[in-house]
């Protein structure tokens, strides 16, 4: 059986950097095919559907309140009756496409590809500015909103063609490329601290002294998975009691579409969503004024989502994390710090195990933008793809 692999030196890129890899190709039966292509393609998508009330519907209960109403003047109020109302779902999308190309890496002049195992090493460059790789779908039961969806996603496409038709082979695969954001290292390290002091007041008049809260993150940028370390410190010259403490761990995500309605006008919509993680913390301070806190905190992630700070066109989604001490019988106090989420990497990539055919593949030179200069395939870049260089 004819089969195509594609093998990248990573699965996480940022917006800027260079992706190396190679097509994997073996040919055991004749395919109608003298052309061995690639395609990156990123693209950012949403969409989310609601249940609307009919404008039929809606008109037609007007016109029997107005008809029901007397000329002296009063005017009965008439709420909706329900058992008349119906609904249709509304749906709302939108997509843009923030990189698109199709490249040639080899076309054999004979007008086949020979029998046989080959590789074909190529490189890309990414623009710059992408956002970030997303994906999350959810399905509500609440009566206005049924369900949305919203992604961010990059991929890489290897196909067989024929020059002669326009018809791709059956023989092509796809993977899925992480993206994250440019000068990720750099800003991984930076420590966050964040003060407050708040004065502390009974019947609104009274002081009862002060609470000092400190929150501190040895970063500000995470990865999905990752176990976050928050600690905070409290001195309280206070006559209240401090028991309680809360973190709140929240997303939003919002999301920018349009839609036709029946008569062909467009419309353009915004939705937006949050999801929090809430963690009770038993202070226990007893008589001490002053006490620090380690809280870790996991950043959950499931494999059917990648849900990571994103600045898309139509995708956005910002984390924040709040420290909140509940004081008794006044407004409680609470330190909020901004972070970053980032995918993790893709468990497809690092589980990979190379065919046993891939040892006898012979190594061809890609042609265009897409050719990789030999002495770059004995480099780092190329670590993880194998390649057979005896003979380079």
């Amino acid at each position: 059986m004819n089969q195509i692999i594609i093998r990248t030196n990573s699965s996480e890129y940022a917006g800027g950097s260079k992706i190396y890899g190679a097509i994997y190709l073996r040919i055991l039966e004749p395919v109608v095919a003298d052309t061995i292509a690639i395609s990156f393609l990123g693209e950012e998508f949403c969409s989310w559907s609601k249940l609307s009330l009919n404008r039929a519907d809606g008109l037609s209960r007007s016109r029997s309140v107005s008809q029901d109403s007397t000329d002296t003047g009063f005017h009965e109020s008439h709420e909706p009756n329900t058992a008349e109302l119906s609904f249709r779902e509304v749906a709302f999308s939108g997509k843009i496409t923030h990189t698109k190309c199709d490249m040639i890496l080899k076309q054999y002049s004979e007008g086949v590809i020979p029998l046989g195992c080959y590789a074909y090493p190529f490189q890309f460059t990414l623009k710059q500015g992408l956002p970030n790789s997303f994906e999350k779908a959810v399905s509500f039961d609440e009566v206005k909103r049924t369900t949305y969806n919203a992604e961010v996603s990059y991929k890489v496409t290897a196909m067989l063609r024929s020059s002669s038709s326009r018809n791709e082979s059956d023989v092509q695969c796809t993977n899925k490329l992480v993206l994250r954001s440019e000068n990720l290292l750099a800003r991984r390290s930076a420590k966050i601290t964040k003060r407050t002091q708040e004065i502390i007041k009974a019947c609104c008049c009274f002081t009862k002294g002060e609470i000092s809260l400190v929150v501190t993150l040895d970063k500000g940028l995470f990865t999905l998975g990752e176990t976050m370390h928050v600690k905070f410190q409290i001195e309280n010259s206070s006559d209240v009691v401090l028991s309680t403490a809360k973190i709140r761990l929240w997303k939003t995500i919002n999301l920018k579409a349009k839609r036709r309605d029946d008569e062909g006008k467009l419309y353009e919509n915004a939705e937006a969503f949050r999801d929090e993680d809430l963690y009770s913390i038993s202070l226990d301070m007893g008589t001490s004024k002053s006490k620090s806190f380690d809280v870790p905190v996991i950043l959950k992630h499931s494999k059917d989502d990648i849900v990571t700070t994103s600045f898309g066109s139509i995708v956005k989604c910002r984390y924040h994390l709040e420290v909140e001490l509940d004081v008794p019988f006044d407004n409680d106090v609470s330190v909020i710090i901004p972070i970053e989420v980032y995918p993790n990497s893709l468990h497809d990539w690092e589980a990979w195990e190379p065919p046993q055919w891939i040892k006898d593949v012979q190594v061809v030179d890609a042609e265009g933008l897409c050719s990789v200069p030999r002495h770059i395939l004995q480099c780092t870049e190329y670590h993880n793809i194998p390649l057979p260089l005896a003979g380079l």
